[in-house]
């Protein structure tokens, strides 16, 4: 917790301005443990610093300050009117010096107007009425719970006008004759009062009518099943089918999708060497039958030339990519 706008001096205030003083904030691990409030924490907080104001109190902040300025302006009237007794009383209290005073226990975040009409009382001043405050009303939206339109308000009242609730008894007859200490009894302990609400005839009239609702509302939601049963249990049936074939579809897809990138991914090196290798050795063995032919004399020379040629410069090629493949 850290006090913003503001430079003071308080033993529970470090240099920073930061509340250091109080032991449940002291770190985020003890307020964790705490478990405290934040809201309770700041009230003890401020609760302390009324009680024991810091001292040395000066606004750094300029909207701050201005604030300060317009409430002092605020409260001159007041002020004035109290003048004339306190000049002649002599009674000059300092709102950090007196931390049983007025301004001492109400006055934390606004010390600098405290001493400003404390100063301003030692000096005569004619006396003026206080300026006539206009009553404050809260905004349009603020008093109103729920906005409604129209239609929802008439389909609400309609059916508020239809449960036929009990009205609220203005007074309780059967608890007018308890004494005090009995009733104190009750009211502290709550495990007590509840067996003698429930025998309360409104109580009772409400939870007859709660249980009619719900007998009610039953019956329709069994109606509702028996008329829609045969329906859902065939959407029912539709809808595992339909889950069962995609489930079929997605693991064909899987499939072929591992099957393509089987085919797409990059052969290894050494499984082409070898292919190419041994495509290299089928085409040398080719060339070596067409010479083996046309040494036996079958065909003629130009026939050979042509097809062994043909094969060596297959084999030849095959060669060259395999040693491009290796020494690559």
């Amino acid at each position: 917790m850290t006090l913003v706008g503001i430079r003071a001096v308080h033993p529970w205030i470090d240099s920073r301005m930061k509340v250091i003083g109080y032991p449940p904030i002291e770190n985020d691990a003890t307020f964790l443990s705490s478990h405290m409030l934040l809201g309770h924490a700041v009230n003890a907080v401020v609760q302390h610093f009324q009680l024991n104001p810091p001292h040395a109190l000066v606004i750094v902040d300029e909207s701050l300050k201005r604030l300060q300025e317009s409430l002092n302006g605020s409260v001159t009237g007041n002020t004035n009117e109290n003048t004339n007794h306190q000049a002649h009383s002599n009674d000059y209290h300092h709102p950090m010096s007196n931390t049983s005073g007025t301004n001492a226990s109400q006055n934390f975040g606004h010390t600098y107007q405290s001493a400003r009409v404390s100063s301003s009382s030692q000096t005569p001043q004619e006396s003026s009425p206080p300026p006539h405050e206009k009553e404050y009303t809260l905004p349009t939206h603020f008093t109103q719970v729920i906005l409604m339109e129209d239609n929802d308000v008439r389909k609400r009242n309609q059916m508020l006008s239809q449960m036929n609730l009990p009205e609220t008894p203005n007074t309780f007859p059967q608890y007018q004759q308890i004494d005090l200490p009995t009733m104190t009894s009750l009211l502290d302990n709550p495990q007590s009062l509840i067996p003698h609400l429930h025998d309360l005839p409104l109580i009772t009239q409400i939870q007859s009518q709660k249980m009619s609702l719900l007998s009610t509302n039953a019956t329709t939601a069994q109606s509702q099943m028996t008329a829609y049963s045969h329906p859902l249990s065939i959407l029912h049936e539709e809808i595992i089918s339909l889950q069962s074939s995609l489930k079929d579809k997605v693991d064909q897809v899987n499939q072929l999708q591992m099957k393509q990138m089987e085919l797409c991914k990059p052969m290894d090196k050494n499984d082409i060497l070898w292919r190419i290798k041994r495509a290299k050795k089928d085409s040398m063995d080719a060339s070596e039958e067409i010479a083996a032919e046309w040494l036996a004399g079958d065909g003629g020379a130009d026939e050979f030339l042509e097809k062994f040629l043909q094969s060596r410069v297959i084999h030849h090629v095959r060669a060259a990519k395999m040693e491009r493949l290796e020494n690559s």
